[in-house]
């Protein structure tokens, strides 16, 4: 596989427990024309397909088993539910879990992302899932659990056993527990052509700082074009992230959180749709991360004039996990920074020329020798 040739982690999306009320409107049938009261083939059987060139198949391996919908059927912002549809029976939810165990067996993923809420397919069925994940993990990985479960609207006591997933928004403040955020760079389907209104990279980079600083985790959507090819403007991003983060990925890989996310007057409030909501960040806004003996500050705009930024947090007044500060430097800078820790802040003078183009990782160290506390 070519994922994990190349040392990369491999995941794998489940959307099939959906499919009982996906699929609900294929039972339905048009309201008027020349068609109108014929079902459509959600109500065909196997039997239906003798001649034709799906025989042998039984649509309700697609459809799943005939119900009652839930009417109106597949209406997602429907005002209100005129009537309650049959919930999943027992033989799809055994099929869909049983899929699910398919998948693990031939492929041994490092990430299974639900997109349901709670336990994917009832809590019986669920916790089991979760639990042989975990163990199959340990015995691919010499005895070190690796994998990583995630689905959405979990409680405190689900958050607990695997993680709590936000689509295309995220958390206003640092969260105790890991949770993640997807976001689509440039939709969630495949294209036909390119599209105009991709997220640029400094946005994906602002979001990625903002996320993490937060005990976040961001899975980046990219859309293919039907033959599986990715279009040029994402080779483009690809390219460009890739070289921030040869600069600045120690302030992201293997951090934890501080006891504030940040400081600045740019932030996310409630629920945002990232996709469609860009934030105007100035050179007052930063971002934290720590890693033992640091806090990495990620700037996220650069000054254009006064080349000198104050972190207030950092004031002569906090006390610190790692003590005094005993060095200031900027990723991707050769040279020292002058710098003084103030009663307003520390006062970070840069230099002229930034060392890339977006989010700016400011390395504060400790006078502490501090022990990693990474699993």
């Amino acid at each position: 596989m070519l994922p994990k040739k190349n040392g990369m982690p491999f995941g794998v999306s489940f959307h099939g427990e959906a499919a009982w009320t996906f699929f609900e409107s294929s039972r339905l049938s048009d309201h008027k024309g020349p068609f109108q009261g014929v079902p459509y083939d959600g109500w065909q059987t196997k039997e239906d397909g003798k001649g034709k060139w799906w025989e042998g198949y039984d649509p309700r391996d697609l459809y799943g088993q005939p119900h009652k919908p839930k009417l109106p059927a597949n209406v997602k912002y429907a005002e209100e539910v005129v009537e309650e549809g049959e919930p999943p029976s027992d033989a799809f939810l055994d099929n869909f879990i049983g899929r699910v165990y398919d998948v693990l067996d031939q492929y041994h993923p490092e990430l299974i992302y639900f997109d349901s809420g709670h336990f994917p397919a009832g809590k019986a069925r669920g916790t089991k899932l979760i639990a042989d994940f975990y163990n199959m993990s340990k015995k691919w990985n010499k005895g070190i659990n690796q994998a990583v479960v995630t689905a959405k609207h979990l409680t405190d006591e689900e958050q607990q056993m695997f993680m709590l997933d936000f689509e295309n928004t995220h958390s206003s403040e640092v969260r105790k527990l890991p949770w993640q955020t997807d976001i689509g760079f440039d939709g969630w389907f495949y294209l036909e052509k390119e599209k105009e209104d991709y997220l640029p990279t400094q946005d994906v980079i602002h979001t990625l700082a903002d996320i993490v600083s937060k005990n976040g985790n961001m899975l980046l959507n990219i859309t293919q074009s039907a033959n599986g090819e990715i279009h040029p403007y994402a080779y483009q991003f690809l390219k460009e992230m890739t070289q921030w983060m040869a600069i600045n990925s120690e302030g992201i890989h293997g951090t934890r959180p501080w006891i504030k996310f940040g400081e600045g007057p740019s932030r996310i409030e409630g629920e945002k749709d990232i996709e469609h909501e860009s934030i105007d960040y100035s050179s007052k806004d930063f971002r934290f991360t720590t890693k033992g003996n640091v806090l990495y500050a990620i700037l996220m705009k650069y000054p254009e004039s006064k080349k000198e930024i104050t972190i207030t947090s950092l004031s002569k007044n906090e006390i610190l996990w790692f003590g005094d500060i005993g060095n200031v430097s900027l990723l991707g800078h050769k040279g020292n920074l002058k710098w003084k820790r103030t009663a307003n802040g520390l006062v970070v003078s840069l230099p002229e020329k930034a060392p890339c183009n977006y989010a700016y990782v400011i390395k504060v160290s400790g006078s502490k020798k501090i022990e990693l506390d990474i699993l």
